[in-house]
């Protein structure tokens, strides 16, 4: 089992967002789960990175691309989530 296996999952949408970063960043520290929403997965790497240069964990952080003009994509987006 990896670690945080057992813990909650979270959903953070917009996470190339300054705040949600940060919410990233807390949620990870506090061994949360997180899955965040993206308009695109090229940004994946740079959302990464700045989430590293706030903390230093070894947490996966679990990616989705989503539009909010569009409703396909969010069943699954929120499926595992607490």
């Amino acid at each position: 089992m990896n670690k945080g296996d057992d813990m909650e999952k979270v959903l953070v949408t917009g996470g190339s967002g300054f705040i949600a970063l940060h919410c990233i960043a807390e949620l990870l520290k506090d061994g949360y789960n997180v899955r965040t929403s993206v308009r695109s997965l090229d940004r994946k790497d740079e959302i990464e990175k700045a989430v590293s240069s706030l903390i230093n964990d070894d947490r996966t952080l679990e990616f989705c691309e989503l539009d909010l003009m569009d409703d396909k994509g969010w069943d699954d987006a929120v499926k595992g989530c607490d």
